[in-house]
């Protein structure tokens, strides 16, 4: 335990990494009751699940101060793989689209992600280990995996791209690419052009963190903040997508909670970083009172204390020169390179950044490496001389441990305490009045009066809602629906006539129109006699029966070709509308034309 170091280099992968395992958690659980378990809510759940380890070998490999934290560095270069489950998704989502592209697709990317794997493995094994700032880690660099990485998310925006073509296609758009990306006239081309983006974010993500690790040479407190950010970013929006697409049917509680859990991870998470810098602060100032305080006469007999001070060297013509070391393990003479900051792994490699010793500042501080052994040093001038006061890099750490710490048990505390009492306040019935309000229950010329307090606002719109419904008795026949209302039942059965081979949820027909879920199924029953989910069906029999009559295709083509996500479901649909299945159906109409 005495190495590990929860710091401002690692507690931004934590917030990220528990987002995204509740995400992937939440997508298979949801679907397992609903038996909805399908292969693009696999894929997608799969790829947050990736997310979420990637994550935490990030904060594992950045807090443990070991060499054997080299192994996470191993596992992460399996990244490639999460990043396949999204290209399956894309190719899934919200039915299977181009078989034999997306198996070959795979096929090839499997292939390419466990040479780019082995390869790091390869030239990682074979380079020495060396302490790289804050964290151990090889010297060797792969620039495969990186590359990859953003070549895999660039294909899935190809796919998302041409799908989101398709569907306008199909609604009977036509128009240019361009259309199809600024202004989709469906909600699945929209959904399809949004993961697209989403991709793209991705695609810049991978080439901040690789390309500031690998190539650019600015200090690791920077990548990581920015990672941080952006890694947020990214996931938040995956999240709001999710909520908010049309190809899933998302419970209310999911949508509660889940822009309430990303925003309290986003303001957590830069208040630790707001803490941290306050605390680098706190540990420099306290430093130097100390440092101004130290006699710097008879340094061989110096006893540090609590303090804890390794070497004290100063600036002669020929370097800086050791006139005390506690342990005995620092040169005579400090030739090793300054920085202003703990460097990346590439400055330490490329020699980028460093400060020349002659030039140091004399009241500054510096990062510098003795023997694989990292130190910060104070400079201070005393007299005629500048002192250089050397502290184990491993104290600062420990200094920053205590916050990091406060940080991340915040972190969990408050994502807990979103998933668990917000559904209990819906559950108890606290929320449901609100949800009423966001859906649309109410009449829409209702005119609530203002009070002072919310309390009355709720309590008068819950009194005015039994009143009316009491006053206007709920419509039973198409003719008593009023003319508003036939309008936006209209507009649900004109989309469901353009999107029904495609998974349609009831919620997502309800947003689309401002009606709360279950009044739009009772109004859609009385104006068109059937069930939305018979309705959608219908039209997936009808036209199953002319593919069965006019082409010469499986039967299990034609029942995912109309929106059927197993034969299974389709058979047992098509006798109860049909009043036979689909092959003896085929087998009449055969021996008809025969005939």
């Amino acid at each position: 335990m005495n190495n590990i170091f929860i710091t401002q280099y690692s507690i931004g992968f934590a917030g990220p990494a528990i987002l995204a395992f509740i995400i992937s958690g939440a997508i298979i659980l949801k679907n397992i009751r609903g038996g909805n378990l399908t292969p693009d809510r696999i894929s997608l759940s799969l790829y947050f699940l990736g997310a979420s380890i990637y994550n935490i070998l990030n904060f594992c490999g950045f807090s443990i101060y070991s060499e054997r934290a080299q192994v996470v560095w191993y596992i992460e270069s399996f990244a490639p793989f999460a990043v396949l489950f999204l290209i399956r998704f894309a190719y899934y989502y919200p039915a299977p689209w181009h078989e034999k592209e997306r198996k070959v697709v795979l096929a090839a990317g499997s292939a390419l992600a466990a040479a780019s794997v082995a390869e790091y493995w390869i030239n990682s094994w074979h380079s020495p280990v060396r302490l790289f700032g804050h964290n151990y880690g090889a010297e060797y660099f792969s620039s495969a995996i990186p590359l990859l990485n953003a070549f895999f998310y660039i294909w899935g925006i190809s796919v998302f791209i041409r799908r989101a073509v398709f569907y306008e296609h199909s609604n009977g758009r036509s128009g240019s690419l361009l259309k199809a990306i600024i202004k989709p006239s469906s909600r699945e081309s929209e959904t399809a052009r949004t993961f697209a983006g989403l991709l793209l974010i991705d695609v810049a993500h991978s080439f901040i963190v690789y390309g500031g690790m690998n190539k650019i040479s600015v200090s690791i407190f920077i990548i990581s903040s920015v990672t941080t950010v952006v890694v947020l970013i990214i996931l938040s929006l995956y999240t709001f997508v999710y909520l908010h697409s049309s190809y899933d049917n998302i419970p209310f509680i999911y949508r509660l909670t889940g822009i309430p859990l990303i925003v309290i991870t986003v303001i957590v998470t830069m208040s630790g970083y707001i803490m941290f810098y306050s605390r680098s602060i706190s540990y420099d100032e306290m430093n130097r009172a100390v440092i101004s305080g130290l006699k710097t006469d008879g340094l061989k007999d110096y006893s540090s204390g609590d303090f804890p001070l390794a070497y004290i060297s100063v600036y002669k013509s020929n370097g800086w020169n050791v006139i005390y070391d506690k342990k005995n393990v620092i040169p005579d003479i400090l030739n090793s390179w300054f920085w202003r900051e703990a460097p990346s792994g590439m400055q330490m490699k490329t020699s980028s950044g460093i400060e020349i010793p002659q030039r140091l500042d004399p009241e500054g501080r510096y990062f510098i490496q003795i023997n694989g052994v990292n130190y910060y040093q104070y400079n201070h001038r005393s007299g005629d001389n500048i002192y250089g006061f050397g502290i184990p890099y491993t104290d600062y750490l420990g200094y920053m441990h205590r916050p990091g710490l406060l940080i991340l048990v915040l972190i969990v505390l408050s994502m807990l305490l979103v998933i668990t009492l917000l559904p209990l306040l819906y559950y108890v019935g606290i929320i449901k009045p609100i949800r009423d309000v966001i859906h649309g229950n109410y009449n829409s010329a209702l005119k609530i009066p203002l009070f002072e307090n919310e309390l009355g606002i709720m309590e008068d719109i819950i009194k005015t809602r039994t009143s009316v419904s009491r006053g206007k008795p709920f419509p039973e026949t198409p003719e008593q629906l009023s003319e508003a209302v036939r309008g936006k039942l209209d507009v649900v059965i004109k989309y469901i006539g353009n999107n029904y081979h495609y998974d349609i949820s009831r919620e997502g027909l309800a947003s689309m129109i401002n009606l709360d879920t279950d009044y739009l199924s009772r109004l859609f029953k009385i104006y068109t006699g059937m069930k939305i989910g018979d309705y959608i069906n219908r039209l997936r029999i009808d036209e199953a029966c002319l593919l069965l009559h006019t082409e010469n295709i499986s039967v299990l083509d034609i029942s995912m070709r109309v929106g059927f996500e197993s034969l299974r479901t389709f058979n047992r649909t098509f006798f109860r509308f049909a009043g036979e299945t689909p092959t003896s159906f085929r087998n009449k109409k055969t021996s008809g034309q025969k005939a």
